[in-house]
């Protein structure tokens, strides 16, 4: 992963962290989706999963994994939100290796 992949990887786990609960219906998915355009957008950086195949690849590897994640955050995965998994999920696949 090249340095600039590794920053925009680095603000992206941050903010996950930052984002836990606070997707719970379909309008706030819409928000942070559209705002994780953006930030990719003007980040001019390169995001890691930056291919169709390679994203759906990293994407269902994460999601196999996702559970593992929200334990190492303090959370059960069965009490988090599943619009915040969905989002969590396609936010951790721009980075997944």
């Amino acid at each position: 992963m090249c340095s600039s992949s590794r920053n925009l990887s680095e603000r992206i786990a941050g903010e996950v962290r930052m984002s836990l609960v606070r997707i719970s219906n379909r309008e706030q998915l819409i928000r942070a989706l559209n705002a994780l355009v953006d930030r990719i957008a003007e980040s001019h950086e390169p995001i890691e999963n930056d291919r169709t195949e390679i994203f759906l690849e990293a994407l269902t590897r994460y999601v196999e994994d996702i559970d593992g994640w929200y334990k190492n955050q303090g959370l059960d995965i069965a009490a988090v939100s599943p619009w915040q998994v969905f989002y969590d999920s396609i936010e951790g696949a721009l980075i997944y290796e």
